[in-house]
Formats: structure tokens, C-alpha cells, sequence
């Protein structure tokens, strides 16, 4: 698929081989690469775009599969997607095609733009067979190809032993399963669309599904100063002209998430936000403005993208409520109670009250009750002798009404 890929696994028990995985996953790859490839002479799809016009001819289940996909989203898309547009691909130097010098004539693109049409072809699932009713029309699924491959090997780790959980990753397409060993989720970074770097400015958790990206930032093509991207618009026969500088999908499989990428790619920002909204799609647009990128998403992907360059929010002040404050007190009280109480079984001292009343009254050597209280209970006697003969005294002058003996 001329790219590269990246496979993290999680596993319990004894750790497994990592190279018996990896030739598992060649094998399948390489597999992949027979029916799909349009670099291999003798691929089914390399077969099938030469074969004669009307004339069914046999591929495999999984390539049968894939195209039947490719075009349910062609017409989901009405033609925006369209899994025949190699011959224009390759007449604006992209494809494997020699990278060009001169921008194509209005007549070469008219040409082209004639042989392309998802609506050309044919698939049957049983038997599993494809047919085109134009003789020079071409089947390219490099749009679609790397994400159904990412699907194969998501479902192929399922199936070895001891395998919990992994990442799969072929050509910056992705799909996830089950969590990380500590038990987090799947932290993407999706890349800023800058030609000059590759700085991750946007990340994303993914739990049990799939990411897929398609911009212009990375296959391009400079002529006379000016690029044109990989990513062409059927419908016109030109690379697209839009502000868009990436898109980014999620979805439950790799194979939707990577067409859809490329089919809101070509629709640009405004009229791709409103294909997502309006098919349900989970996507995150990052729009060019000069030397700035605007961000936005779909409502379905709103909250599930984070801008890297952005601080979070300080947050907000707000008032104590009624029952926060009176739960507040009450602890407080609480833990001042508890410090006296310590404080009483450490030294041995009475507690010290609110100096009131009787405990406010001086005796004739000018203390107070509090005073003789905040001392060892022993020398409180002295109060209580005093205070019964100043009532003696008082009770030979007067009859007062005898107050309440005061707790010491």
C-alpha cells in the first residue's frame, strides 16, 4: 500500500511473540495487497481494469465487499465519493503517475472526467463477482483499501490468544479495541495540516472504534508555485480549491471511517459539515484562515476532539450555598469541641465555659469564678467556701431569692 503501519497489543499471561504476530499480520497484508493493490500487474483489481466491458468477472468475497461499500458511500454522496476516479488521479500527477510540469488542459480533464463514474460498475456479493459497462473504466479503492485492511487485522487480533486489547494503525488510519493496561483509553493525536511539520495539535480518546484522516497536507503536487492537492473532486475533475486543510472521522469500523474522511475532504468545509449533520457522521474539520487554523466539529464529534493549543478554563466562581455553609459550621464546631476535649485529657484542666453571672462576681481578693475555674479542681473549693459565706453575710441583711449553685 506504499505506507507504513504501527500495532500495539495488550495481553494477559505469558507475553507473546512479537514476530509470529507480525508474519500473521504480513500474511493478511499481503493478501489485501493481491486483490486491491492498483500497483500489482496481476492483482484482482489490476485484472479487473482490463478486462472487457459487460463480462462479470470473479474476484474474491473481500474485494467483492469493499466495492460494494465504496459504493453505497458514492451514492450516500451523489458521485462526491467515487471509487473510479484513478484516471483522474493519475492525469494530475498522483497515483504512481510521473509528477507533472504543466497544469492539464481543459480538454484533458474533459476527457478523463468522462471515464469516471461509480455508476459504471456493477458488484455482485454471491457469487462475488464485479462488472463494468464501459471498457475503459478503473476501480481504485486506495481511498477505502487502508481502512478495510486495519478492519481485517482489528478482527484477526481478536482472535489469537491472551490478546486484551490493542491498536491498530496502517497509513495514519486507526482502530482500537478495549483499553491500555492501566485501563485508559486510546490517546490519538491528530496532526496539525501544516506541509513543513508534523506537529500533533489536536488529540482524541478512542473507545472500541475508529479514526480515519484525509487532508492535503502530505501528497501534493507544486506546479508553477502553486500546489494542488491529492484529493480530487470527481464531479469537477480538479484537485480541491477549499480552505480545508483536514478532516477527521470516527466511526465503529476503519473502512466507513476512511471513505467518509475522503468524501467530506472533497466537499470542503461548509457543504462537508452539513453532509455530516445530515448522515449522522462524527467528523472535525480544521479550516486554513492564513497563517491560523479554525477548528470545528460536528455534533456527533463535538467534545471528543481537544486542541492541544488551548489552556483549560480557570473554574468559575461561584457562591456557597445554604447547606454548604451550615455543613461547614457544624465541622468547625465540631473539631473545636474535639480540641478542647483533648486538650482537657492532656493537662488535666475543667473546661472553661462563658464567663457570665455568679461567674462574673469578684471575690473580696478580686477573682472571679473563671478565674479559679481555669485551675486545677482543687482550688475551686476555695471559691465555693467563699461564695457560701458571702450568702451568709447577705442572708443576716436581706432575703434575696438564693440563686442556683454555680457549676464550678
Amino acid at each position: 500500500m506504499g505506507t507504513t503501519y504501527h500495532i500495539t497489543v495488550v495481553f494477559e499471561g505469558e507475553q507473546p511473540e512479537a514476530a509470529q504476530l507480525q508474519d500473521g499480520i504480513d500474511a493478511l497484508l499481503g493478501e489485501i495487497n493481491g486483490q486491491m493493490s492498483t500497483y500489482i500487474p496481476d492483482s484482482e483489481l489490476s485484472r479487473f481494469n482490463t478486462s472487457p466491458a459487460n463480462q462479470a468477472f470473479d474476484v474474491s468475497p473481500e474485494t467483492a465487499l469493499v466495492v460494494e461499500r465504496s459504493l453505497q458511500i458514492a451514492e450516500q454522496s451523489n458521485g462526491v465519493y467515487d471509487p473510479t476516479v484513478g484516471p483522474l488521479v493519475r492525469l494530475w500527477g498522483f497515483g504512481g503517475a510521473n509528477p507533472l510540469s504543466t497544469i492539464p488542459s481543459d480538454d484533458q480533464i474533459e476527457s478523463t472526467r468522462q471515464r469516471v463514474s461509480w455508476k459504471y460498475i456493477e458488484v455482485s456479493r454471491s457469487p462475488p463477482t464485479l462488472k463494468k459497462s464501459r471498457v475503459d473504466v478503473e476501480l481504485d479503492l486506495s481511498s477505502i483499501a487502508k481502512g478495510y485492511a486495519v478492519d481485517v487485522v482489528h478482527n484477526w487480533l481478536i482472535e489469537q490468544p491472551q490478546l486484551t486489547g490493542h491498536l491498530v494503525e496502517i497509513g495514519g488510519e486507526v482502530r482500537t479495541r478495549s483499553t491500555k493496561p492501566d485501563g485508559s483509553l486510546w490517546r490519538l493525536a491528530i496532526e496539525v495540516p501544516d506541509r513543513d511539520s508534523r506537529e500533533g495539535g489536536y488529540v482524541v480518546d478512542l473507545n472500541n472504534e475508529s479514526l480515519a484522516t484525509s487532508g492535503d497536507y502530505r501528497n501534493f503536487v507544486e506546479i508553477n508555485g502553486q500546489f494542488f492537492s491529492h484529493t480530487i473532486n470527481p464531479q469537477t475533475g480538479r484537485p480541491v480549491e477549499h480552505t480545508l486543510g483536514s478532516v477527521s472521522v470516527l466511526a465503529e469500523d476503519c473502512m466507513t471511517a476512511d471513505a467518509l474522511a475522503t468524501t467530506l475532504n472533497v466537499l470542503g468545509p461548509e457543504l462537508g459539515l452539513q453532509f455530516a449533520e445530515d448522515n449522522h457522521i462524527a467528523a472535525f474539520f480544521v479550516v486554513r484562515n492564513d497563517d491560523t487554523y479554525q477548528e470545528f466539529a460536528s455534533t456527533t464529534a463535538q467534545g471528543r476532539i481537544t486542541n492541544l493549543s488551548e489552556k483549560p478554563a480557570a473554574p468559575e466562581e461561584t457562591a456557597a450555598s445554604p447547606l454548604f455553609t451550615v455543613l461547614v459550621t457544624i465541622a468547625a464546631f465540631a473539631l473545636a469541641m474535639l480540641g478542647l476535649a483533648i486538650g482537657y485529657l492532656i493537662k488535666n484542666r475543667l473546661l472553661k465555659g462563658t464567663c457570665g453571672g455568679l461567674q462574673n462576681f469578684h471575690g473580696q481578693d478580686g477573682k472571679t469564678a473563671c478565674d479559679l475555674c481555669a485551675k486545677p479542681r482543687e482550688e475551686c473549693q476555695e471559691f465555693r467556701d467563699r461564695l457560701a459565706q458571702m450568702a451568709a453575710e447577705s442572708e443576716d441583711n436581706s432575703e434575696p431569692e438564693q440563686p442556683d449553685e454555680p457549676a464550678a
